[in-house]
């Protein structure tokens, strides 16, 4: 039981890598440990079980080293071969500690049957014993009876009835007779006697316990095995199948034992060409660890991760071979898609960068091809106002003064397009933000554009922030510029700049009293070319607030907004703390 316990804690140590999974292996070996250490005979198989248990406990505790190994070459980014190195030695160690496990179970169920008939032996003895003993004493007693007088017949009957019932198996029971004649002798002999053979009994008793606890524990592992997930299968020294469990005649598709037993193991399981490796790693290293292709009995395929190592007796020589199977089908089949999903993802990402490059050229296009003639235009209806004025009537002027005040918002409108496509693909540079410094520097420059207006900046707590400089620059640039535009009807503007730590990432916040928004449009605002208000009242291009959101998406944030019409809006972004994903 304790071994089966041990297999499966193993197994899923080795699937989980968990500090309480190793714990509780420990906890389960160190208890079975002191049961065989406190076993009264170390002789024979009880003798091999414990050397064998005391090896499991040894392999056990170099795979948990091996695994610390591996995590601290990787840690300190070893080379790959040197990690696959290790891995190999871990994988030798798994295999080993299963080959352990399984050479206990088999010296286990032989001392179940050398244990049942000992205890056979030893009822049959006691039985004997009682059975023989009860005759000879009664014999004894009768010769004596006939020697001696009518005087001692009490003290002969007393030690009939002690007789009789120790005859019966009561070896607690005292002859009191303390007459120092023969028959006082002869009753402190027998008492002596009786306990010597409570002694005996106890001993022997003890000893059945124990050999019956051992020989349920050892049934109970042997149904473990049988019950085992693995598929198991042991050869015999001819290379026939010898034994198989029924995990194995469910992976191989058998219904019966009798179909596989006897038979060739190399042919059962189709190793071909990797026979020969096989036998010649089992004879060099004793233990064969790799994956093969198997067939089940229906022909159809299945990837197998096998275990095979030696089985020895004391003298070192082979009994036949262990070979344990794990179906990998479904991982294989998994890496597979894992595989075809990373080659598809490669295919996209060269086509995302073609469309950048292209989106890239297009953006070049548009400022060189765009601006050029808008420069013109602009330059030419200023020199038709400055040189030519005198000859211009005020319809003229004012529509002169229209066209230079449009081609402003279409050159702005370009910038700002510019911009937004330049987010998209810009390289983010991730370093510390000092974000209270960078809101006051961008308040203060905007300010300086509006020197009449009455802006009051309050900034409140702003943690520090992990991300590209020049864009989260460009965030506040938007987010401030707004709450300036949109508070023109208040005598005095309060805009306030603050922020806190939630948990994995920090919140921050652009809030205004300004002409605020009817939140049924909230959807809308971050949408590139929406506006929730008259281009007349407050110009724009709409693209803002749509440069910022990309700028948040890209560092991994989230951006939201809340208002209420003529109570002001508050912007919100979050950025992850520093190891945010980039996007």
């Amino acid at each position: 039981m304790a071994v089966s316990q041990l297999n499966i804690i193993a197994h899923e140590y080795l699937i989980y890598r968990e500090k309480r999974m190793e714990q509780q292996w420990h906890l389960r070996y160190d208890s079975a440990a002191k049961i065989l250490a406190a076993a009264e005979t170390k002789e024979g198989l009880i003798e091999l079980i414990y050397a064998d248990y005391t090896v499991l406990g040894d392999l056990f505790s170099q795979v948990t080293a091996n695994y610390g190994k591996i995590q601290k070459l990787i840690q300190e980014g070893a080379a790959q071969e040197k990690i696959d190195t290790v891995i190999h030695i871990e994988e030798r160690l798994v295999a080993q500690l299963l080959i352990e496990s399984q050479s206990i179970i088999i010296d286990a169920s032989r001392f179940d049957e050398k244990a049942m008939a000992e205890l056979l032996k030893a009822q049959e003895l006691a039985k004997n014993l009682t059975l023989l003993l009860a005759p000879i004493l009664i014999v004894f007693i009768l010769i004596t009876t006939l020697t001696i007088s009518r005087i001692i017949l009490k003290s002969l009957s007393k030690l009939t009835k002690g007789v009789e019932i120790i005859g019966k198996g009561n070896f607690e029971h005292k002859i009191d007779i303390k007459s120092k004649d023969e028959i006082g002798k002869l009753a402190t002999a027998f008492n002596e006697m009786t306990g010597k053979l409570r002694k005996s009994y106890n001993d022997l008793e003890k000893e059945i316990t124990e050999r019956q606890r051992l020989v349920e524990k050892l049934r109970i592992e042997d149904r473990a095995i049988a019950s085992s997930l693995s598929a198991i299968a042991i050869i015999d020294p001819e290379g026939s199948i010898n034994y198989v469990n029924p995990a194995f005649l469910k992976m191989w598709g058998y219904d019966d034992n009798k179909e596989v037993l006897g038979k060739p193991a190399i042919e059962f399981w189709r190793m071909k060409e990797k026979a020969a490796e096989v036998l010649k790693t089992l004879q060099k290293k004793r233990i064969w660890f790799g994956e093969l292709t198997a067939q089940r009995k229906d022909a159809i395929s299945f990837e197998a991760q096998v275990s095979a190592s030696i089985i020895t007796d004391k003298a070192g020589r082979s009994q036949g071979n262990i070979i344990s199977f794990v179906d990998i089908t479904e991982r294989k089949q998994a890496e597979e898609k894992i595989q075809r999903l990373n080659r598809e993802l490669d295919h996209r990402i060269i086509g995302l960068k073609a469309v950048n490059k292209e989106l890239g050229a297009f953006s070049y296009s548009v400022s060189h091809d765009l601006q050029a003639p808008l420069r013109a235009i602009n330059g030419f209806s200023q020199i038709l106002l400055e040189d030519y004025s005198d000859k211009l009537d005020k319809e003229g002027k004012r529509l002169l003064n229209v066209i230079q005040r449009d081609i402003d918002k279409m050159e702005q409108l370009i910038k700002d397009l510019l911009s937004f496509s330049r987010q998209g693909c810009q390289e983010i540079k991730k370093s510390k933000v000092n974000m209270e410094n960078l809101a006051k520097d961008v308040f203060k420059e905007l300010k300086g554009i509006t020197p009449e207006r009455n802006l009051q900046l309050k900034i409140t707590t702003l943690p520090a922030a992990y991300a590209d400089n020049a864009m989260i620059r460009e965030v506040l640039v938007n987010l401030i510029s707004n709450a300036i535009k949109f508070t023109k009807y208040q005598k005095v503007a309060l805009i306030e700049v603050g922020g806190r730590e939630e948990g994995d990432r920090n919140s921050y916040y652009v809030k205004d009293n300004g002409v605020g928004f009817d939140m049924q449009y909230v959807s809308k605002l971050f949408g590139i070319f929406q506006r929730l208000h008259n281009q007349r009242e407050f110009e724009g291009t709409g693209v803002g607030l749509a440069i910022v959101q990309r700028i948040i998406h890209r560092h991994g944030g989230h951006v939201r907004a809340e208002g209420k019409v003529n109570e002001g809006a508050t912007f919100y972004f979050t950025l992850p703390k520093q190891g945010g994903i980039i996007i």
